[in-house]
């Protein structure tokens, strides 16, 4: 079938080895094609410009151009003509903006702030001259014996004594109460506040607090201790060489007074621990004594030992008497009749020695005398005259004891008082002696020194780190702005 040229709107590729199939359509197909192509392109016209990568495309054909069959080739494709590439597109606004915004603003966050602290280190700073000193703390006590035996060991302790004093006054350089005994002596304030018309960064502002003044005392005074020797050096900064070195010399005569008053408190405390506890010993002993003497005083016992000792030898010159009578009886048996008046008398005098001795061992020991009754005489005269003996040893025995054993328990006492008493004042007289002995004292090993040129401000390592924080604020910023466009 025969086609139309003027019908023919696209093309198809179907036939054989690719070969373009013309498609025919309708006058009425044709007519709304070119009304969508028109509106399309209306459409993208009124729409705003969005950057897109450019692409190769073939020329779209004009709606309104009329048919050409002389166009087509004579296999029916149409003649696409010669093809012609775009222009390089330009760089955008959008993507140039950023790159001159962060060099426009390079010379504002970076230039100026350096320039203008440049010129106000080395136009308007006031010089500031420095003076060093460094000490340490002492301790002048001699080692003891115990220390000598424990050689290297203890060689190390007694160097590293004073450690803690040292410590303490590197803390109480950067004190309050150091600041007011400098503003007190050198008129600190004064003199730091003086420069302040010409320099108020550096200066002390007129008026300020005592919080001021001890933070600024806190840059101008820099402190190095090492704890493992135990030097502390000091750098003291000042507006002129001689006020910096009378500032060094009063922090020295400061720290000095602190140590000695610190070896004062740590004597008068070791004094008075020993003091105490021999005041205590001394209550206790006077209370052992005063409870001694109060027995005696009831008892009307001097000395209750030493009577039990009388006691003990008077049984034993009983018993030896005993000894003799039952000798001197037994001679009698052997000798004369049973009927002998003499023999009646041995038997009553052994059994008065008998009774003796067994009251005299009731008033230790209850009952102690029954075994020398059983072996006396069985008349009936010694019968009861031993029976009466011991009735009246019975009834003083128990009082005796009592008495004999609170002697004894005060006596302990006494003792055991006198011995802690001894003891405290021992401690005492030992305390007293290391305190005098050893005492903890401050020795400069660098005298304030006077300076004969300014080192401070640090001018160059100033302007060094304020171009290093003004230059990454910069990137910083640069960046920032950079990553909220790219996020638009």
């Amino acid at each position: 079938m025969a086609t139309d040229p003027d019908n023919v709107i696209s093309l198809a590729t179907g036939g054989p080895r690719g070969a373009a199939m013309p498609v025919a359509i309708g006058p009425a197909a044709k007519a709304a094609r070119r009304e969508a192509i028109l509106a399309r392109r209306a459409r993208t016209a009124a729409s705003p410009s969005v950057d897109r990568p450019s692409v190769d495309r073939p020329p779209m054909p004009d709606p309104s151009a009329p048919d050409d069959p002389a166009g087509q080739d004579p296999h029916g494709r149409s003649d696409p003509g010669p093809v012609t590439m775009p222009p390089a597109a330009l760089p955008d606004e959008a993507q140039v903006a950023p790159k001159r915004q962060g060099i426009m603003a390079f010379p504002l966050l970076v230039l100026l702030p350096v320039a203008v602290v440049a010129w106000y280190l080395w136009s308007v700073a006031v010089d500031q001259y420095a003076s060093r000193v460094g000490f340490s703390v002492r301790d002048d006590g001699t080692m003891s014996a115990a220390g000598l035996i424990g050689g290297m060991g203890a060689l190390a302790s007694l160097a590293g004594r004073g450690g803690q004093e040292a410590d303490i006054v590197v803390a109480f350089l950067h004190s309050q109460e150091m600041v007011a005994r400098l503003d007190r002596r050198l008129d600190l304030r004064g003199h730091l506040s003086a420069p302040h018309a010409a320099d108020p960064v550096f200066a002390l502002a007129p008026g300020a607090t005592v919080e001021d003044l001890t933070a600024l005392w806190g840059r101008m005074a820099t402190v190095s201790h090492d704890p493992a020797t135990g030097l502390v050096d000091l750098t003291v900064r000042a507006f002129d060489p001689g006020t910096a070195q009378a500032v060094s010399r009063a922090v020295l005569d400061e720290s000095a007074a602190l140590v000695d008053r610190l070896s004062d408190a740590a004597r008068a405390e070791a004094m008075a621990h020993a003091t105490a506890d021999l005041a205590r010993s001394e209550v206790r002993l006077a209370s052992a004594r005063a409870a001694t003497a109060r027995f005696r005083a009831t008892h009307r016992l001097v000395d209750p030992m030493g009577e039990a000792a009388v006691q003990s030898g008077l049984v034993a010159t009983l018993e030896a008497q005993l000894a003799e009578a039952l000798i001197a009886q037994d001679l009698l048996v052997g000798t004369t009749r049973s009927d002998d008046p003499r023999l009646a008398q041995a038997a009553r005098r052994i059994a008065v020695i008998e009774q003796r001795i067994g009251a005299e061992r009731d008033r230790f020991a209850p009952g102690a005398g029954d075994d020398i009754l059983t072996t006396a005489t069985t008349t009936v005269a010694a019968a009861a005259v031993a029976a009466a003996g011991a009735r009246a040893a019975a009834e003083a025995a128990d009082d005796h004891v009592t008495r004999l054993a609170e002697y004894e328990r005060l006596q302990v006492d006494q003792r055991f008082a006198e011995t802690a008493y001894t003891a405290a004042l021992a401690a005492v007289e030992a305390a007293r002696t290391d305190a005098q002995r050893r005492t903890m004292h401050l020795v400069a090993h660098v005298e304030p020194t006077l300076a004969e040129r300014a080192e401070y401000p640090r001018r160059w390592m100033i302007l060094g780190i304020t171009a290093a924080g003004a230059l990454l604020t910069w990137l910083v910023l640069v960046l920032f702005v950079a990553a909220l466009r790219d996020r638009a």
